[in-house]
């Protein structure tokens, strides 16, 4: 029997297109654009670790997924890739200082910012440079990025409160955008518009096209952490002890949640899933929000700060604490259902990919949690 070419060249595709996904699941900071830190999956019942790596010097920079690899940074100033299965070493690359920035892995690229002030694109099968860019102050944030048209773009932000967005291929600058302080977190994306907080209290709304504001909000106190966007509502906490949840169709407030006065300041990312809203205080607990009201649902205190933020996988929330554990509880109503003790601290975020957890701590060691087997 003969199948006609054309024939065959639709099978091959669809063949492709239901076994190989178009995307990484967990390729940036947060796991998609809007930076929501909900994972694609479920993990499994009975989580064990699979393997732990050992680098110089401590990680800090949250893990993303590609290509059957997991990459991030280290204090020592190198940037990792790993088999995701084995934990075999695929490829390190030296910048000139420490990485706190998560990467970023785009088509076959992995982009990532240095405290050495340089912004690095690197080939993502065997970490050789393509490009890289000088910004003249550090880099602490992960990149996020956009398209116009059918080119595609990236964009970061640095301690000389500028905010970038350049050509993914090239790294030419379409255009700058200043702050008034420091830019320290991860922008955020949806639709046109880039989500970005600075340390000047400001929380930005830039046009894509044009790099600029559209308009601003004033939290009254410096930004750290990156915003969560989903439609047209914004949530992030600040370092005046406050979190909010921002409309940004009417440019006001859904909510307020803190104490300025006896509170603590929030410097982890929000997950955002359904009609709820998840964050960490340095308050030592993660917070559970209903996301129109900001009434508080359930609350968990560990036994140090939570600067990492919550990952939603399913009906579980992941995240870890400056008390060495990674957590996992279900989301719904806070209960613990699992943890695990690193021994050292934990400021890096889960990366969630294939029914596997990733994370690193202050010690140097990288873990991957999955199915016990």
């Amino acid at each position: 029997m003969h199948i006609h070419g054309t024939l065959w060249t639709v099978i091959l595709t669809f063949f492709i297109l239901i076994t190989v996904p178009i995307f990484p699941e967990w390729n940036l900071f947060r796991g998609d654009q809007g930076l929501t830190g909900k994972a694609q999956g479920t993990l499994p019942v009975k989580l064990g670790l699979l393997w732990k790596f050992r680098v110089t010097g401590e990680i800090n920079s949250s893990a993303v997924t590609g290509a059957g690899r997991v990459y991030f940074g280290t204090a020592g100033g190198k940037v990792i890739s790993l088999d995701m299965n084995s934990g075999k070493l695929a490829w390190e690359f030296t910048t000139g200082d420490v990485i706190e920035a998560p990467p970023l892995y785009l088509s076959g690229k992995i982009y990532i910012g240095c405290l050495d002030g340089f912004f690095y694109c690197l080939d993502a099968a065997d970490g050789k440079i393509i490009w890289k860019k000088n910004t003249e102050s550090q880099i602490s944030g992960s990149a996020n990025y956009f398209k116009i048209n059918k080119t595609t773009y990236i964009v970061f932000g640095n301690y000389d409160d500028k905010l970038f967005a350049v050509h993914a291929l090239t790294g030419t600058t379409l255009w700058i955008f200043k702050a008034d302080n420091y830019i320290n977190g991860s922008p955020s994306v949806s639709g046109n518009r880039i989500i970005i907080g600075s340390c000047d209290a400001n929380l930005y709304i830039i046009d894509t096209r044009t790099g600029k504001s559209t308009f601003t909000f004033d939290t009254g106190a410096y930004i750290a952490a990156s915003a969560a966007v989903t439609g047209d509502t914004t949530y992030v906490g600040n370092y005046g002890n406050l979190f909010f949840g921002i409309d940004l169709s009417t440019r006001k407030a859904l909510f307020t949640f803190g104490n300025k006065k006896e509170g603590a300041p929030f410097f982890s990312s929000p997950a955002v899933s359904g009609d709820r809203v998840w964050a960490g205080s340095r308050d030592n607990t993660v917070y559970c929000f209903n996301r129109l009201t900001g009434k508080v649902i359930w609350k968990y205190t560990t036994k140090g700060e939570v600067d990492s933020s919550p990952v939603i996988a399913g009906n579980k929330v992941v995240f870890g604490s400056y008390d060495g554990r990674l957590y996992i509880l279900d989301n719904s109503i806070g209960k613990i259902e699992w943890s695990f003790d690193t021994g050292e601290s934990i400021l890096a975020s889960s990366c969630v990919d294939d029914g596997k957890i990733f994370i690193g701590n202050a010690n140097g060691l990288f873990f991957a949690f999955g199915e016990q087997q």
